[in-house]
């Protein structure tokens, strides 16, 4: 786990999943009921919903980047620029087609 990417993936990924985790557990209870249910996959909604916000992207950046300084990884950059390739048309240019039918 030397490459930043990967690292902000990981936690990315445990941070969801904890949340669903715990939603899954609530509803595999017995003693649960659908009011109850429905209470916890709103909340859970909710939850997923706050961590799309800027601001909650900003603290988990700022997080991310400063566990990963202390655990000596990489820093996150940029992939570099390819040129893409010709078999690529923009459209522009004018078809061509063949002048003879088989």
């Amino acid at each position: 786990m030397k490459k930043f990417e990967y690292f902000f993936g990981v936690d990315f990924g445990q941070k969801v999943f904890n949340i669903d985790d715990n939603l899954s557990k609530t509803l595999q209870l017995s003693t649960i009921s659908a009011c109850q249910a429905q209470g916890e996959i709103e909340r859970t909604i909710t939850s997923l919903q706050s961590i799309r916000s800027t601001e909650q992207f900003d603290l988990f950046w700022k997080y991310v980047q400063g566990k990963s300084s202390k655990l000596n990884i990489s820093t996150p950059r940029l992939p570099r620029l390819k040129r893409p390739p010709k078999r690529y048309d923009t459209g522009e240019a004018i078809p061509e087609y063949s002048k003879h039918l088989l």
